[in-house]
């Protein structure tokens, strides 16, 4: 039996996962990889002998999406279910956006099948969600944009000064006046209130971007902690999830690895920070169910974040969460 108190071999494992798996998986840019992904990821996971998951399909105008889904032991009880998107925006390998999550999931999952032989009473379920990055229509109209300018799409994002800006939005304005978000994590919980088990996840916990450390951290927009150095993961919850986070806040076994945590709790869906509002979680705070996103704040500490350099991530630190999260869940 693995030993998952053993930093070491957590390290290893995760890092195996990204030398496998981390390298764009954008629906324009490389349609195969995304759209086989979520199958690979399957048959990875159903090679265990206690788990069973299964791919939901979803079409998006002329798009296909997949989410991959692993169901608690018992759906019809109260469950844990941990998620994370597997999109990249285009021509990024997404180490840390959001690979460091996928390979954490990746990791529990393991735990958790090893964990099954012996007790079967903790019950949770396991999410890799499409989608996320933006409506994913918007891909080819970028590339037809990009076609007849002589520039790469990151300088939208980080070239705020750019006379190529205001024609961006009002050539994607013509093309696509109406864009969906969050279009993988929306189809899920569709998924859940038909198969009427929506109400039984009593916390939904989001991973993004959660393998980079710097040491350097921009503030972020109407949160009051200030701090500098960027070698903490931040607990973002909606107040329906402040218990959870208490919880997580409140780990204190003498074996645990140091992990520095800082809280958020966001009221009003997170209206007030807007910057907490762009992932997945977003969606359950608007249906006002409990939701928490894990996060070492993205573009407020990665330099990579949303490049084709996004090849970087503290294995270390990634360990150190993974035990955090282990111990969470083992001492409920």
């Amino acid at each position: 039996m693995v030993n998952y108190n053993s930093l070491n071999y957590i390290e290893e494992h995760l890092e195996q996962y990204l030398d496998l798996f981390g390298r764009d998986r954008n629906p324009n840019t490389a349609k195969k990889y995304h759209d086989e992904f979520c199958f690979l990821m399957r048959d990875r996971w159903n090679k265990l002998d206690n788990i069973n998951s299964e791919i939901l399909e979803f079409d998006f105008h002329q798009l296909k999406g997949y989410n991959l889904w692993l169901p608690p032991i018992d759906p019809n009880k109260k469950f844990i279910l941990i998620f994370g998107h597997f999109d990249t925006v285009p021509d990024c390998p997404g180490w840390d956006d959001n690979g460091s999550a996928l390979a954490i999931i990746d990791l529990l999952v393991h735990w958790y099948n090893d964990l099954l032989y012996d007790c079967k009473s903790l019950n949770i379920g396991f999410l890799i969600n499409d989608y996320e990055e933006s409506d994913p229509r918007i891909w080819s109209i970028l590339k037809e944009f990009q076609n007849s300018h002589e520039f790469h799409w990151s300088d939208l994002n980080f070239k705020q000064d750019s006379p190529l800006i205001p024609e961006w939005i009002k050539y994607v304005n013509e093309k696509l006046p109406q864009r969906d978000s969050f279009v993988g994590i929306r189809n899920f919980v569709k998924y859940l209130i038909t198969t009427k088990i929506k109400d039984n996840v009593e916390i939904f916990i989001n991973l993004e971007t959660v393998g980079f450390t710097s040491e350097d951290q921009l503030p972020i927009p109407n949160v009051p902690v200030v701090v500098t150095k960027g070698d903490f993961i931040g607990l973002v919850g909606n107040q329906d999830s402040e218990k959870w986070i208490n919880r997580f806040m409140n780990l204190h076994d003498k074996d645990l690895p140091e992990l520095q945590k800082i809280p958020l709790i966001v009221p009003q869906a997170g209206h007030m920070v807007p910057d907490s509002r762009n992932a997945d979680q977003s969606v359950l705070w608007d249906l006002n169910l409990p939701a928490i996103m894990l996060t070492n704040t993205a573009y407020f500490r990665n330099k990579n974040y949303h490049k084709s350099t996004d090849t970087e991530v503290d294995f270390n630190f990634m360990a150190r969460l993974c035990q955090h999260l282990i111990n969470l869940f083992e001492n409920l």
